[in-house]
């Protein structure tokens, strides 16, 4: 059984077996996809149903939805600030294995950093409110994993870290509430690139025209009753604006990696 970061079990989808099968519709069957996705993690146990059937089917037709170079990680019910996204796929650059043993505050140091570009130890301690000594454990730690750089005494983030994870996709899925679906969507824009929701195909052909939906940036997939899934509106591309949820996704991401190398 696979682990959590911090410890506990988590458990990946098994679309094959008996007792954990998902169907949206009894009339649903499996589909295999052309090549498979990285084994997905979740920060808590799913609940059978039509929900978690769609976050299987999205799962499985990943690499067709979101094709990219990099490596993912896919996790579930992450913990970030009030939210817990239903999906997130991660890419990543190969710093973020050093990122596994950096705390909150290290993520806090990279995301002030992220936005000032450039600061000295004692500036750090100041705005992030903790001893300069402390700050200054912090950032040889960041040091070390090639996160940071001095420089004639200022610190700034490395080119890699500045986008450790080049592409981060969230997904909220629902199978017929797509207004609570939107605004959590909406919400996961502060800290990913792209914000999607996700509902049966029905639902999200109707919704995709609603002018809220429109406006939003939000795309809409659409998960079909034989397992097929589409892009039916696309997101908005969009910079992450709160540097710390980002940064403490990329620790996650972080210890994951490191786990499976």
């Amino acid at each position: 059984m696979p682990h959590r970061p911090d410890g506990g079990q988590v458990t990946p989808p098994d679309p094959g077996s008996a007792g954990g099968k998902c169907d949206i519709l009894s009339t649903m069957r499996r589909a295999t996809p052309p090549t498979p996705s990285p084994a997905p993690f979740f920060f808590r146990s799913r609940r059978d149903g039509p929900e978690c059937a769609i976050e299987d089917r999205i799962i499985q037709h990943l690499p067709e939805l979101f094709r990219s170079e990099d490596p993912a990680c896919i996790a579930g019910s992450v913990p970030l600030g009030a939210g817990m996204p239903d999906l997130i796929i991660a890419t990543y650059r190969t710093l973020v294995a050093g990122l596994a043993e950096a705390g909150p505050m290290e993520a806090n140091i990279l995301a002030y950093l992220r936005v000032v570009h450039r600061a000295r130890p004692a500036t750090i301690a100041t705005r992030l409110r903790i001893p300069r000594k402390t700050a200054e454990r912090y950032i040889k730690m960041l040091q070390e994993v090639r996160a940071i750089t001095a420089t004639a005494g200022a610190i700034t983030l490395t080119p890699s870290c500045r986008e450790v994870l080049p592409m981060v996709t969230a997904i909220e899925v629902k199978v017929d509430n797509w207004q609570r679906a939107l605004g959590q969507a909406f919400r996961n824009r502060i800290f990913a690139h792209r914000s999607f929701i996700a509902l049966p195909v029905a639902v999200a052909t109707r919704v995709r025209r609603v002018p809220e939906v429109v406006g939003s940036g939000v795309g809409v997939i659409g998960v079909e009753a034989d397992g097929g899934v589409t892009v039916l509106k696309q997101s908005v591309s969009n910079k992450p604006r709160v540097w710390a949820y980002y940064y403490k996704l990329a620790t996650v991401v972080g210890q994951r990696v490191a786990r499976n190398q």
